[in-house]
């Protein structure tokens, strides 16, 4: 524990100079804020998915081995419900949208299920209260993931948060972007868009990523990323391994069901610039 870093020492690392101008930091948790964009009246929001103590026991080691342990703490979960998707404050606030950006799918977090609910609330213009039932028992395995080694602290977990959207009204989460599996990917069974993106890493992971080359550019993935909210299109343009990709998405009707979103497809090289 003695050698660990925690996530505002993490924050101090990665942006020395402080976070982009703007931005709106949670109080209590690091690597978390949101950054207004309005000339597109997009809300960026950055989470923190490894937001655990960092405690240790009393044989000096970590009580979570922040690796493979991840979750939202009470402080980022009322930091998202009460301010970050707050939106009523500003100019022609039914117009906005919001993108989100996390290290993994709120799907492999174990109290991943209570930012969904959040979420869900937000886009219906509703309310919820987060607790047990939006935590899955840990430790717990997926098909090729093997998440949260250590074990798990209830009261790490399970947090208690309201968020009340109602006169607020309805508004759209236009995509949440993450890496983790390092694989390009869509989801929608959460109710809005995710984009998992290839990411850089220095070997090929599984049998439907690229071939990735030690020592070329394929080792990278990096992205730029174009939201066209006229056309409901996003595009991916990326440098390194993969492809540039474009995604589509349907024309948003406040308090409808979301309807299925179309397969990723391939962009050609003579896209959009």
């Amino acid at each position: 524990g003695s050698d660990a870093l925690s996530g505002m020492a993490w924050q101090r690392l990665v942006y020395p100079d402080g976070l982009p101008a703007g931005a709106v930091a949670a109080p209590r948790t690091g690597n978390c804020f949101y950054l207004d964009l309005p000339d597109r009246k997009i809300r960026l929001l950055v989470l923190n998915t490894i937001d655990l103590p960092l405690a240790t026991g009393r044989n000096g080691r970590l009580k979570y081995f922040m690796i493979n342990d991840h979750g939202f703490s009470r402080e980022q979960l009322e930091f998202v419900a009460h301010h970050a998707l707050d939106l009523s404050r500003l100019p022609d606030s039914g117009e906005w949208g919001v993108i989100v950006l996390s290290h993994m799918s709120l799907g492999f977090l174990p109290n991943g299920g209570a930012m969904e609910k959040i979420f869900h609330a937000f886009q219906t213009g509703s309310c919820c209260r987060t607790g047990a039932a939006d935590v899955k028992p840990c430790p717990f395995s997926f098909d090729r993931h093997m998440c949260f080694s250590s074990p798990a602290d209830p009261a790490d977990l399970i947090h208690e948060v309201e968020a009340d959207f109602t006169a607020q009204g309805p508004h759209e989460i236009l995509a949440n972007f993450y890496g983790h599996e390092h694989l390009d990917i869509i989801r929608k069974e959460r109710g809005f868009l995710e984009i998992g993106l290839l990411s850089s890493l220095c070997y090929r992971n599984s049998p439907e990523a690229p071939e990735r080359q030690f020592g070329s550019s394929s080792e990278e993935a990096w992205n730029m990323i174009a939201i066209d909210r006229r056309k409901r299109q996003i595009n991916i343009f990326r440098y390194g391994a993969g492809h540039d990709l474009t995604v589509a998405f349907l024309p948003y009707r406040q308090g409808l069901q979301a309807k299925p979103i179309p397969a990723l497809r391939e962009m050609s090289p003579a896209g959009p610039a």
